[in-house]
């Protein structure tokens, strides 16, 4: 058990050091949903932080989007077998573990998406510098995130479930 915990705090560790190149690596595949693309409305270009938010963001949802379907496509077999077997083997394990630190090490892009949205916004807020063209242009930007999820769930809406039994 101490053998697992090591592995994988190790892993973690050591993905987490090289996420950006790791992120990057994803390859798409001709099944993955196309990619999101978010207009920028010419009224918030003068605000040129504002325009790469909304640019990284467009990039990272569809990171993370090419991310979910690479585990939902490559590892639906072992993750169906893990959840209905009692008897996992070490190597089953091994391999759970090892998918859960790409995942989290491909999702490094999002989350760190996510602070600069937060940032962005409660700093414009105290500043008392926050219109209404920046919180549009934050809000496609959730909205788009939503709308991909929902669109990820209806796609492996039976894989879910399976998984959820």
């Amino acid at each position: 058990m101490k053998q697992i915990i090591l592995i994988l705090t190790f892993g973690l560790f050591f993905t987490s050091c090289k996420s950006d190149k790791i992120a990057s690596s994803v390859n798409r595949d001709a099944s993955y949903l196309p990619p999101m693309e978010i207009a920028i409305d010419p009224s918030i270009k003068a605000d040129p932080e504002l325009v790469d938010l909304v640019e990284s963001s467009e990039a990272a949802i569809n990171e993370f989007s090419d991310n979910v379907e690479k585990v939902a496509l490559e590892s639906k077999d072992l993750l169906k077998k893990i959840n209905s077997s009692d008897n996992q083997s070490a190597g089953d394990l091994l391999r759970v573990m090892n998918l859960v630190t790409k995942f989290t090490a491909n999702s490094g892009k999002i989350m760190s998406t996510m602070e600069k949205f937060d940032t962005y916004t409660a700093e414009h807020k105290e500043q008392g510098k926050f219109s209404e063209e920046q919180a549009e242009a934050l809000d496609k930007v959730g909205n788009a995130f939503k709308e991909r999820m929902t669109e990820l769930g209806k796609k492996y809406e039976k894989l879910f479930e399976e998984l959820g039994k």
